[in-house]
């Protein structure tokens, strides 16, 4: 039996770069954009999983938020954001049009 390429096989707890999940399914990374927003849309994938390290303080309280900004708002989102001194950490990804 065939196994088959690791993008499909099950992780273990991890997250996967979409240019990761395109370059081992010989796909490009739009591609994987498309298919990941069919499968959220559809409700087949419910969400995805952030895991926390033990050693952090119990009594934080961690948040991951996402935010989706059309046009060109971004830059007054991120300089809006920045200002909030709870705001710990910033990252962004585009998305193919």
């Amino acid at each position: 039996m065939t196994r088959p390429p690791p993008a499909l096989r099950p992780p273990r707890e991890r997250r996967e770069p979409v240019a990761s999940l395109a370059r081992d399914l010989g796909v490009t990374r739009s591609t994987v954009d498309s298919r990941l927003e069919r499968l959220t849309d559809s409700g087949t994938v419910v969400g995805f999983g952030v895991r926390i390290r033990e050693d952090r303080d119990p009594n934080s309280i961690w948040a991951v938020t996402l935010i989706e900004v059309e046009g060109r708002a971004n830059t007054k989102v991120i300089h809006a954001l920045r200002g909030f001194p709870e705001v710990k950490a910033l990252h962004s990804t585009s998305k193919p049009p």
